[in-house]
């Protein structure tokens, strides 16, 4: 059970002992909450023992049943969002590779070849390889996701050179800075005195 160990919560609990928690803040017995799963009380148990494992869908359906949700929590403590469904797309509806940037597409790039194919729409956004990607985010920082489709077009329009002129290159996309403020912070816009983010005041 190496990997329930490594799944554990910072007091050394196994995924078993976080179910016993869930159910304990849910007030449900072990047949209870097996009923509302539709699984059997022994298959309960044995997510509890750690003799079997629940996989992360039924692990999910759990947590929701319990009032609670999965999340990623980062070393600092701080909660890891899921990336956007609304980030761009290549010409087949793929997500560009979570690990690079992207950019929008603004003339066609010499290492592309002499041209686009006219048989093929043209595509709006490209991403940078991991040299250029650090190189940038040297300078820029780094987001914790990519940004959507409105925010390129309206960054790429801003950018477009007039009707005769040349087309300089543009500078990197400048991502929203990541938001950091602390639970208590009101998201109206009154963080509170400590706050080191302070993006909403």
């Amino acid at each position: 059970m190496a990997e329930q160990a490594e799944l554990g919560t910072h007091r050394g609990g196994t995924i078993g002992a976080l179910i016993r928690s869930a159910r304990r803040q849910a007030d449900l017995s072990q047949r209870e909450l097996a009923g509302s799963l539709g699984v059997s009380q022994p298959t309960l148990a044995a997510w509890e023992t750690g003799s079997k494992d629940p996989g992360a869908a039924s692990l999910g359906r759990l947590a929701a049943h319990c009032g609670l949700r999965l999340a990623f929590v980062s070393q600092g403590g701080l909660l890891v969002e899921p990336m956007s469904e609304y980030g761009p797309r290549d010409g087949q509806g793929r997500r560009f590779p979570a690990h690079l940037d992207v950019e929008p597409l603004i003339g066609w790039p010499k290492h592309w070849g002499a041209g686009r194919r006219y048989d093929r729409p043209v595509p709006e956004v490209t991403f940078r390889s991991r040299a250029l990607r650090d190189q940038v985010r040297e300078e820029m920082g780094w987001s914790p996701d990519h940004p959507t489709v409105e925010a390129l077009r309206s960054w790429a329009g801003d950018r477009q050179p007039r009707s005769g002129a040349s087309a300089a290159r543009p500078g990197p996309f400048r991502p929203a800075p990541e938001c950091s403020c602390q639970p208590h912070c009101d998201p109206a816009g009154a963080c509170v005195a400590d706050c080191e983010c302070g993006c909403d005041c």
